[in-house]
């Protein structure tokens, strides 16, 4: 009868390298899923910016209509056009505002404040376990799995696994370029 641990042991190890594979595909679903969520909520921000500032546009030029009705003692609902705010309500116009050095320095920190609430503690779990290290080409999470894997696999499978995760690092960080030249109007 033939000893069965060698065969036991390959298959292991192949099970270890197959699974942490699929983990690594998992963490790129997951990074493309995260990218596509912050890809959509920067549009939706966008149109939400561009109809609250519409909104303030009309309701600029309803204030200008209603200041110059009531110049000419005529009142604010008689003059041309006028659909605007009532009962008092003067809406500052926040382009005009943005102009400002001063006030687009506050306006722009308070952006960047809301975006690093919302978002802050995702960014900091995926830039800093995935940013692949300068000396090495392998992030932390990469580390990680390498560590791990010594205790399954043969000194021989291990660099192999050691060159998937550096050419999948060396994938996406070429699809990043491409996305970022996309985004940016580049080629």
């Amino acid at each position: 009868m033939r000893p069965f641990g060698p065969w036991v042991i390959a298959c292991s190890a192949l099970l270890g390298c197959a699974a942490a594979i699929y983990g690594f595909w998992q963490r790129g679903l997951q990074i493309a899923e995260l990218s596509s969520r912050l890809e959509q909520a920067e549009r939706r921000a966008d149109e939400r910016l561009g109809d609250l500032q519409a909104k303030l546009s009309a309701a600029e030029k309803a204030r200008v209509i209603a200041e110059r009705a009531a110049r000419e003692n005529k009142p604010a609902a008689a003059a041309a056009g006028a659909a605007g705010p009532r009962a008092g309500f003067s809406p500052l116009n926040l382009s005009d505002m943005r102009k400002d050095p001063a006030y687009a320095a506050i306006w722009r920190r308070q952006q960047l404040r809301n975006i690093q609430r919302q978002y802050g503690d995702a960014f900091a779990a995926l830039q800093g376990w995935q940013t692949p290290d300068p000396q090495t080409g392998l992030a932390p999470a990469d580390e990680a799995l390498l560590n791990q894997a010594t205790q399954s696999q043969t000194s021989a499978q291990l660099p192999i696994l050691r060159d998937y995760l550096l050419e999948v690092r060396q994938q996406q960080q070429y699809m990043q370029k491409r996305m970022a030249a996309a985004r940016g109007g580049g080629g």
